[in-house]
């Protein structure tokens, strides 16, 4: 009995390099099982040439040494100068999309397009005022050298093809179609809030039909807490370490005593409100934005993730402010039983909902910021084992065949003269008789040719108006008519009259007979006006 050899399992690795963090998510790509997950802080690590090293030994300590090498790796961008355009293009082929949507965009970018990796999403097709067919477009271009560095710390961990680079605000919609409280005809947001400023999206139909960046970041609301703060006792200093310790704390109670009694919960508050409620307003605007200039509808929730998601009661502060339903963004019923403890108990589904989404998606997820030359290395991977399979296969078979033919080689020898003999003379017949029958059909279709062309010729020449210039002259042997096709310079005549002149000449003619006019229009030829006509009339027989 042969031996039944059970498939190796492949893993995606997702993989997440910001100025703060390392994020990894190690997930089985059948049965979409998270195998690990580990949120790292590298803040501290500010030397570039370091950080790579760094985020390299954390890769490996993350990441099994079994899986690594059975592994394919995904990036889930941040950081990067990315922008994302909702537009507008006319009617074209699709291949020409990419290079419209780069030439539109040079100019209004902070960097250099050609320098950059762009991907789109078609939402739809449109119809201006005049009736002319647009196609809208969603797109994202970053430049390409952030997504080399990023791809470059994945392989030097081991891991030797990366296929795919997402985008928080596009991937998202991997695991939001899943949350069974995501109906498709509802609007939702995700609230992505990161350190420097935070993204707002919006989806309906499980497509990003809206997206913002927002210049207000954690970093902002912590750095709002500076002392000295105002009380009913007069004003209280705050020592570097009180700022640091307040700044850990969240968004409090307003009667909740923080450090050790010496201020109140609304004291911070105080502090807080003002970038916090920053916040809250853009997002306000971006969702009036959406109502008044795109598709708009009702926002039904707002999820919130990313980097700040792990603020205290951040939730709950932009839910009260907005007067909308807010909740972190949770993991999907299908996922809860193959997750890791610690993505359950720790509050990090939040930080890496974008790297499960990435993991989630990444066999067809449309928009992709990795560059060509990264994709193709997979394919260009199986080809090359195709071809070193079917070396093998064929240097085998050869080698048998070789074998067998020994066997019979001088009886092989005299069959092969022998066909060799016969098959030149068959070709040799085959030659003539081809011959022969093209000869056949020439002569019968002499024979055949009634029409007396070279007298048809003459009569034209000599019945055609000096204002008529043909383009083309058929004659149909068969149906025994003639077609004609000119340009007719328009002088003092009008291009109906001298038509008709003509026609009359024809029919006048012994050689044709009911003529007719079958298209006649006006047009510009060489700067001057023309009339572009056909005209088709029997030859007598």
């Amino acid at each position: 009995m042969l031996p039944i050899k059970i498939a190796k399992k492949r893993y995606f690795v997702a993989v997440e390099v910001s100025s703060t963090y390392l994020k990894v998510v190690v997930m089985d790509e059948a049965d979409k099982k998270i195998l690990t997950a580990a949120v790292k802080d590298i803040s501290s690590v500010n030397n570039q040439d370091i950080k790579g090293k760094v985020i390299v030994n954390l890769l490996n300590e993350i990441i099994p040494r079994d899986v690594i090498k059975s592994s394919t790796g995904l990036l889930c961008l941040a950081d990067e100068p990315l922008q994302i355009k909702r537009l507008e293009l006319p009617h074209m082929p699709v291949e020409e999309f990419r290079d419209a949507l780069k030439w539109r965009v040079k100019g209004i970018i902070p960097f250099d397009a050609d320098k950059s990796v762009l991907d789109y999403d078609i939402l739809g097709e449109l119809q201006d005022e005049d009736g002319a067919k647009k196609t809208d477009i969603i797109m994202a271009i970053t430049p390409r050298e952030g997504v080399d560095e990023k791809v470059s710390y994945v392989k030097e961990s081991g891991i030797d093809m990366v296929t795919y680079a997402s985008i928080k605000p596009f991937v998202i919609t991997n695991l939001l179609k899943l949350l069974p409280e995501v109906k498709k005809e509802d609007a939702c947001a995700v609230l992505d809030i990161g350190h420097k400023e935070s993204t707002v999206g919006i989806y309906r139909d499980n497509k990003l039909r809206f997206v913002r960046n927002i210049p207000v970041g954690l970093n902002h609301i912590k750095q709002s807490i500076k002392g000295p703060v105002i009380s009913d006792k007069g004003p209280i200093e705050l020592t570097s370490d009180d700022m640091e310790r307040l700044r850990s704390i969240g968004i409090p109670d307003n009667e909740e005593l923080l450090l050790d009694g010496k201020i109140q919960g609304k004291h911070l508050m105080f502090m807080l409100r003002p970038v916090a409620e920053s916040l809250c307003k853009e997002v306000g605007r971006s969702f009036d934005y959406y109502n008044a200039q795109l598709e708009g509808g009702h926002i039904s929730k707002i999820h919130i993730m990313g980097d700040g998601s792990n603020y205290k009661n951040i939730d709950k502060f932009i839910g009260e402010i907005l007067n909308t339903e807010t909740e972190y963004i949770g993991l999907p019923d299908s996922l809860k039983e193959s997750v890791p403890d610690n993505i359950k108990t720790d509050g990090m589904m939040p930080l890496i909902a974008a790297l499960i989404a990435t993991a989630l998606g990444a066999p067809e997820s449309k928009i992709n910021l990795l560059p060509m030359d990264y994709r193709v290395e997979k394919s260009q991977r199986i080809q090359k084992i195709s071809i070193r399979i079917a070396g093998i296969t064929t240097t085998a078979i050869l080698i048998t065949s070789f074998l067998m033919v020994n066997l019979q080689i001088s009886n092989y020898k005299q069959l092969l003269a022998t066909a060799k003999s016969h098959k030149k003379i068959i070709d040799e017949v085959r030659e003539v008789y081809d011959r022969t029958i093209e000869r056949e059909r020439f002569v019968s279709a002499v024979r055949n040719s009634e029409v007396p062309t070279i007298s048809i010729m003459k009569e034209l020449s000599n019945i055609i108006p000096p204002k008529i210039l043909l383009s083309s002259l058929i004659i149909e042997q068969r149906t025994k008519a003639i077609g004609l096709q000119g340009v007719l310079y328009l002088g003092a005549n009008v291009a109906e009259v001298v038509l008709a002149d003509f026609m009359d000449e024809l029919e006048r003619s012994p050689f044709f007979s009911n003529a007719v006019l079958e298209t006649s229009r006006k047009d510009i030829y060489e700067d001057r006006n023309v009339a572009i006509f056909a005209i088709k009339c029997a030859i007598q027989k």
